[in-house]
């Protein structure tokens, strides 16, 4: 178009196609961040969906731009970015821990990674995949493999009566379930291909490439897990969260409470409830420990809040009646 820059700027590559917010997104990260001088009027001009364009004349001289938030971030497109950022920094450090014993960032990314190139090799890609598990660090592994292999999880309640999780499995018809050994009989019996976290995270180290040539094809619209109603009227219906959601969630949360590594989170929502994505994906994205507290403490409030106590819990996303009852009782 025979045009400079300066007259002609652009944000594609910082920012992909952000839709109806692109001009006020570039407007904001030119001017915010004086990266070029305010002009006092403009013409401004866009186009959709085949031929259809639009342009207004505008006059700048008394608007103010603030520079974009979270700018590093805005070209994250899949949450396991997180995890790859976190690992670097903090290997060795407990990711999650579980009544049966704990996981480190570099253990959890390493099993990741062989869930994601099973996943690869099954040409499972865009797809659900059920995690039939105990709440346990092997389910938020597990759900990170999927996510690497540019797949989705779905958690499923082993509490769950057959009937219920035979409507929701009809619904997706998954390429996967994964399940530990205790279940996997009657995982089986569902008919659908079925494979131990076990089995999978004893394999060899992965193949980063195989895995990224997956994980590379995805868009941050794209699903990272979906969970089910209860059915109370009818067959469960699926709710789908892209990662774009759980990303701009995430950083939120992060510069909101000022989360750092140092935290202790306290983990009470199942995790095919939806308040359990702040917890997963606040350990993922800032090196914090998930605690996954013993469903049975939440019987005792007194009970509970010795267990916090004891474990150094930092910060719990606790339920109403839950965290009225703890307020009785001396907290740290």
């Amino acid at each position: 178009m025979k045009s400079t820059p300066e007259k002609f700027p652009t944000n594609m590559k910082e920012y992909g196609n952000t839709g109806c917010s692109s001009i006020p997104l570039l407007l904001c990260d030119l001017y915010g961040d004086k990266q070029m001088s305010q002009p006092s009027r403009a013409i401004l001009c866009a186009f959709g969906v085949g031929l259809t364009c639009g342009s207004m004349a505008t006059n700048f001289s008394k608007t103010h731009f603030y520079a974009p938030v979270n700018k590093k971030n805005s070209m994250r497109k899949n949450v396991t970015e997180y995890l790859d950022i976190t690992e670097g920094l903090y290997s060795e450090k407990i990711a999650v821990e579980d009544a049966n014993g704990c996981i480190t960032f570099g253990e959890m990314k390493r099993n990741a990674l062989k869930i994601a190139e099973f996943c690869v090799e099954q040409n499972i890609f865009k797809q659900p995949v059920c995690v039939y598990l105990p709440k346990s660090k092997e389910m938020v592994t597990s759900f990170v493999g999927t996510n690497y292999s540019g797949n989705f999880y779905v958690p499923l309640d082993i509490k769950s009566p057959d009937t219920r999780i035979r409507n929701i499995l009809a619904t997706l018809n998954p390429g996967l379930i994964i399940t530990d050994e205790e279940h996997k009989d009657q995982v089986e019996n569902f008919g659908l291909p079925t494979v131990t976290v076990g089995c999978l995270c004893s394999r060899k180290e992965a193949d980063l490439s195989v895995v990224e040539s997956a994980r590379s094809r995805q868009i941050d619209t794209d699903p990272v897990y979906s969970i089910f109603t209860s059915g109370s009227t009818g067959i469960p219906k699926g709710v789908v969260i892209s990662h774009r959601g759980v990303i701009d969630y995430i950083d939120w949360a992060v510069d909101t409470f000022h989360f750092t590594a140092d935290a202790k989170i306290g983990n009470q929502a199942p995790f095919y409830f939806d308040n359990s994505t702040l917890d997963i994906y606040l350990m993922m994205a800032t090196g914090a420990t998930l605690n996954i507290i013993p469903e049975s403490n939440f019987m005792f409030p007194a009970k509970l809040v010795d267990y916090l106590n004891e474990h150094h819990v930092t910060f719990c996303f606790l339920g109403s009646f839950c965290a009225c009852q703890c307020g009785q009782f001396q907290y740290f």
